[in-house]
């Protein structure tokens, strides 16, 4: 069985994928443009690749939802980020790989990868009125390092993000298909779910009923394709919290695209714990 698990992508739209050809099995090889992950028998190369960014991240589009009491101070403040720039043609501000944002922590590949030398864009952003501004990026990582960035370098004063929207599913694409970009994952509003977790939390504890239980049938659930969240797990739990949260999300899209079959988060999570469990017994402490 072959399993594509990368791909390269162009600056403007997203990432450059292309099918491959067969090749000897049981080996792992790098094509330009594509991880290949070679299993017992492999003839045929798929003809779909799986969708990665330009620094090899799992292409996992999400948007931020931000509130603004301030336009103009916001502005003001993006202008004067060296990392920002207003891309007057599509009417967005771009978040890019230089200046400021080297200092988040990103890895070695952003700056001596192939990407490096046309310039990354790690995120878009659009202010869709005076108290609303849209972020976007391709995946969790990018995700993850500008809601620090942006935290830091504007006041939560001027704005916030409020919502959290996601979509869950890997995205594959064939010979001559076009390469999405973020924002086409998020046109219809209608399409995501609004798990206002804390508020039905809250309420049912005042009703006298099992918070705990509601959240338990929630993860019995099979893996939602596009979600919206308030951004509480952020501001009040932490980023390290944040930052599992998202990363068990890559890891829930991943496995139900290499199962082939729908997945419950429940399911993920008892594997993982008795996983660890077995590691315990196999060398006790003591």
């Amino acid at each position: 069985m072959l399993t594509i698990v990368g791909s390269r992508q162009r600056q403007s739209r997203g990432a450059s994928c292309q099918p491959v050809r067969s090749a000897p099995c049981g080996r792992r090889l790098r094509l330009p443009g594509t991880w290949i992950i070679h299993g017992e028998t492999m003839k045929t190369a798929s003809p779909r690749v799986l969708l990665k960014t330009s620094t090899d991240e799992l292409f996992l589009p999400s948007r931020i939802v931000y509130h603004v009491w301030d336009e103009k101070e916001l502005v003001t403040r993006l202008r004067q980020l060296r990392c920002m720039a207003f891309d007057r043609q599509g009417g967005r501000w771009t978040w890019n790989f230089e200046h400021e944002a080297k200092a988040m922590g990103f890895p070695a590949i952003y700056e001596s990868g192939p990407a490096a030398r046309q310039g990354v864009v790690l995120a878009s952003g659009y202010l869709v009125d005076a108290s609303t501004f849209h972020v976007y990026v391709r995946c969790v990582e990018r995700l993850v390092r500008f809601l620090v960035f942006f935290d830091r370098a504007v006041s939560r004063s001027c704005a916030k993000a409020e919502f959290l929207d996601e979509f869950n599913l890997v995205t594959t694409v064939g010979p001559g298909e076009a390469i999405p970009a973020p924002e086409d994952f998020f046109r219809n509003e209608r399409e995501f779910e609004f798990l206002d977790i804390e508020k039905e939390v809250r309420e049912r504890r005042a009703r006298g009923e099992d918070a705990a239980a509601w959240m338990q049938a929630l993860t019995r659930r099979p893996l939602q394709a596009r979600e919206r969240h308030r951004m509480d797990l952020f501001y009040e739990d932490g980023l390290t919290s944040f930052q599992s949260n998202m990363q068990f999300r890559a890891m829930l899209a991943m496995k139900q695209h290499l199962e082939g079959r729908s997945i419950r988060p429940y399911d993920v999570i008892r594997e993982l714990m008795e996983s660890d469990q077995a590691g315990k017994n196999q060398f006790p402490l003591g």
